[in-house]
C-alpha cells in the first residue's frame, strides 16, 4: 500500500509538471498572488511502513510566496495513527510543528500546483507516554482560486520520521502519507492585473468633463447636461439670443428684444382675475360667474405662458369635511369651463380649501355669502421655469 502512495505521489508531481504550461497559456500571465494566507484542512494519515491508515486529523497553515516561484509556510498538524500488529498495534496522537517550502509549478489566475518539501518537530502520545523528535515531509498539493478571498486546497505528503516513535534507540524508521484537503484565505487585497509591454502611450486627450466636445480649457460653460448642443466656447445654442438656451427654451424664434421669461416666452403683461361666488351648498356656476370666466378666456388666449390655480372655499355651515368637498367642486367647475371654452386643462390647477381663510365673518348671511367663493390667481414661475404653486 505504501509504495502505491509513493507511485501515486510521483504521478502528481509529473501530472503538475505536464499540465502547468497548458494552463498557463490558456490563462495568460496574471500577477502571481503574493499575499498571506491561512489554510485549515481535514487530513488522514494512510497506511504507513509499520502504521495502519485512515486516520482522520487537521492541518492548519500560514503561508507567504515569496517569489513567482517559491514560498514559505508554517504548518502544524494534529491526527492520529496506529501501529501495525508487528510494532504493537496501539494508536498514536501526532503533533507536527513544521516549516515546508514551497515550490510553485504554476502561477495561474485559478490553478497553482506546488511541490513542497520541509520538516520540524513531532512530538507522539501513545499508551501512558510520549516523547519528541524530528521529522521531515515532502509532498506535492494545489491550491484553485474560487475568488479573491477564498481558494480551495488540497494535497499529498509523506511524512518521514527517522527515529520512528523514539521509544528507544533501535526504534524502526516511520514514513507514513498524509492526504489533506480543505481552504485556504488570502488576507489584504491582490494585486493589479499585468499588463503586457505596450509602446509609449500618447499624451492624455484634454480633459471635458461634460463630454460636449469643448475641453476643460476652453469650456466657457461647465456643466452642460449630456447631449446638449453647444457653440466653440462650450455654451448651449440659443438661437433666438433671448438669453433661454435652445433646450430649455419652450418658444423658440421669439423676436429680438422681446423680454422672456425662464422657458423663453414672452412674458404677458399682468393680469387681474376675478373672484366667483356661488349659492348656499351649490357648485353650480351663476350667470355673473360665467360671464366673468368668459373674460379670463380672453386674458388667457393672450397670455400664453400663464396657469392659473382655481381656489374653492365655502362657508362654515356643515361639517368641516363636506366642506372641502363641496370647496372642490365648486373650484373644479370653474375649470371644466374655462377647458370647455378653449384654455388647455393642463393650464387650470384647482384646490379646496374647504372653510379656512375665510374672508368675511361666517356668523352673518352677507359674510358666508362672501366665503363660498372660487378664487382665480396667476400661477408665478419657479427659477427653473416651472409652476411653483404660489399665488399673487
Amino acid at each position: 500500500m505504501f509504495v502505491k502512495i509513493r507511485a501515486l505521489l510521483l504521478l502528481q508531481v509529473l501530472a503538475c509538471f505536464l499540465i502547468a504550461p497548458c494552463i498557463a497559456v490558456a490563462a495568460g500571465t496574471p500577477v502571481p498572488d503574493n499575499r498571506v494566507y491561512a489554510s485549515a484542512m481535514m487530513s488522514s494519515a494512510l497506511k504507513g511502513n509499520h502504521s495502519s491508515g485512515n486516520n482522520a486529523g487537521f492541518f492548519l497553515g500560514l503561508g507567504k510566496p515569496i517569489t513567482d516561484r517559491f514560498g514559505l509556510e508554517l504548518n502544524f498538524q494534529n491526527y492520529k495513527i496506529r501501529m501495525d500488529a508487528n510494532h504493537g498495534g496501539f494508536g498514536v496522537d501526532e503533533k507536527t510543528y513544521g516549516l515546508n517550502g514551497l515550490f510553485y509549478l504554476h502561477r495561474g489566475a485559478r490553478w497553482t500546483p506546488y511541490l513542497e518539501f520541509g520538516g520540524g518537530r513531532v512530538a507522539s502520545t501513545y499508551s501512558a507516554a510520549s516523547t519528541n523528535g524530528t521529522y521531515l515531509t515532502i509532498g506535492a498539493g494545489f491550491f484553485w482560486k474560487i475568488d479573491d478571498h477564498l481558494s480551495i486546497r488540497g494535497d499529498l505528503r509523506i511524512n518521514s520520521l527517522p527515529n520512528g516513535l523514539g521509544i528507544s534507540p533501535n526504534s524502526p524508521a516511520m514514513e507514513y502519507p498524509v492526504a489533506s484537503f480543505g481552504i485556504a484565505t488570502q488576507f489584504g487585497e491582490p494585486a493589479a492585473a499585468r499588463s503586457a509591454p505596450t509602446s509609449p502611450l500618447p499624451p492624455p486627450a484634454p480633459r471635458d468633463s461634460d463630454n460636449d466636445g469643448v475641453p476643460n480649457t476652453k469650456d466657457q460653460c461647465p456643466g452642460t447636461p449630456e447631449g446638449v448642443k453647444v457653440d466653440t466656447h462650450g455654451c448651449p445654442i440659443d438661437s433666438d439670443g433671448d438669453g433661454v438656451p435652445d433646450y430649455l427654451d419652450r418658444c423658440p424664434d421669439t423676436p429680438r428684444g422681446v423680454k422672456v421669461n425662464a422657458r423663453g416666452c414672452p412674458v404677458s403683461p399682468a393680469i387681474k382675475l376675478p373672484t366667483l361666488h356661488f349659492a348656499f351648498d351649490s357648485s353650480q356656476l351663476s350667470a355673473t360667474d360665467r360671464k366673468a370666466l368668459n373674460s379670463v378666456v380672453k386674458k388667457l388666449d393672450k397670455a400664453s405662458d400663464i396657469d392659473v390655480m382655481l381656489v374653492g372655499y365655502a362657508d362654515s355651515t356643515g361639517p368641516a369635511a363636506y366642506n372641502v368637498k363641496l370647496s372642490k367642486a365648486r373650484a373644479g367647475s370653474a375649470k371644466q369651463y374655462l377647458a370647455a371654452h378653449g384654455v388647455a386643462g393642463s393650464r387650470l390647477h384647482t384646490r379646496g380649501e374647504g372653510e379656512s381663510r375665510p374672508v368675511a365673518s361666517n356668523k352673518t348671511a352677507a359674510g358666508r355669502a362672501k366665503n363660498r367663493r372660487v378664487e382665480l390667481h396667476v400661477m408665478k414661475e419657479d427659477a427653473t421655469g416651472g409652476k411653483s404653486g404660489s399665488q399673487d
